[in-house]
């Protein structure tokens, strides 16, 4: 298998070729509603930050952003595979390695900021087995302050057992700017959690909002 490119910024083909037929497997799966679009911003870099709980996750956030893309952070175990390696590396997901400090993902997402395009982060790191949000790595934090970059929250609900038909619902929330974090300029390992925990615990107030009428 190819090793991944770090560092080469680009927006892939496929990521808007694929968009119709990800909407027509949504449609045919789950009835979902997105709600709070009017938060996302028309322009410009930014993270966003979701809670994580299914694998199609970076498809249902993405779809609610129109006109741009997204380049999702992605766990390195579904590179080490083709086709599925191929597939992510198109539709703009890059690894990252969980379980060490990973400076080559980190310096790509910089460049994905940097370039003035969207970065996608699930800041739990993994997904949620029972639906709950749980807390915050510090990454999204250590992105955050090398790039200045605002975050916007958003948030994925359900209430049953995710089957064919269940209905769902994708809020994104108020836009949280890089001030609105407090960080001094050389903030310790508490404060840097601190506000890991602010963007989750806005993440789980969108998600106690329930589904959207």
């Amino acid at each position: 298998m190819k090793e991944f490119e770090f560092g080469k910024i680009k927006d892939h083909a496929l990521y808007d070729l694929a968009r119709p037929l990800e909407i027509l497997a949504r449609n045919l799966s789950f009835k979902v509603k997105y709600t709070g679009t009017e938060n996302i911003p028309e322009g410009g870099p930014f993270i966003i930050a979701a809670n994580h709980f299914q694998f199609f996750d970076p498809l249902l956030v993405g779809l609610g952003i129109k006109g741009r893309q997204i380049h999702f952070m992605a766990k390195k175990e579904i590179f080490q595979k083709n086709p599925s390696a191929w597939i992510y590396k198109n539709l703009n997901a890059f690894p990252v390695d969980r379980g060490a400090p990973d400076m080559k993902s980190l310096r790509h997402a910089f460049k994905v900021l940097e370039s003035g395009r969207i970065l996608g982060i699930f800041p739990e790191g993994t997904r949620s087995k029972t639906g709950e949000i749980g807390d915050a790595k510090r990454g999204i934090i250590t992105i955050a302050m090398k790039t200045k970059s605002d975050i916007l929250p958003a948030a994925l609900y359900n209430e049953d057992k995710l089957k064919r038909g269940s209905k769902m619902t994708v809020r994104y929330g108020k836009l949280i700017k890089f001030e609105d974090l407090g960080l001094p300029e050389k903030p310790n390992k508490e404060q840097v959690l601190a506000a890991a925990d602010f963007v989750m615990n806005t993440i789980a107030d969108l998600q106690a909002m329930g589904h959207a009428e």
